[in-house]
């Protein structure tokens, strides 16, 4: 029998995720210290996944939320998907909810 799990807590063990997302956020955290801990969460997410499964979907983090990602991704909105502080203007901006 195969096992195969999805949907692993993208925030960390001591919330790395929300702390980082935040400094960004606040000016606190740099675009590239934002990357990395990123790229070290999901690393941590991986292993975590193929220790205990077979089979466990990949590219299922996201900086914000994953319908935003898609429809990103679909050309919803004509932003580029690597600027930043476009893609949190659009998901927490002034017109985020228009």
């Amino acid at each position: 029998m195969q096992t195969y799990a999805y949907g692993y807590p993208r925030l960390g063990e001591g919330r790395e995720f929300k702390r980082l997302i935040e400094g960004y956020w606040q000016g606190k955290v740099s675009e590239t210290a934002l990357r990395d801990g990123i790229a070290k969460l999901e690393q941590q997410r991986l292993a975590t996944y193929a220790q205990f499964v077979d089979a466990f979907p990949m590219g299922e983090m996201t900086l914000y939320d994953a319908m935003l990602d898609t429809a990103i991704m679909l050309g919803v909105y004509s932003i580029d998907p690597n600027d930043l502080n476009a893609y949190f203007e659009l998901a927490r901006g002034e017109n985020a909810y228009q």
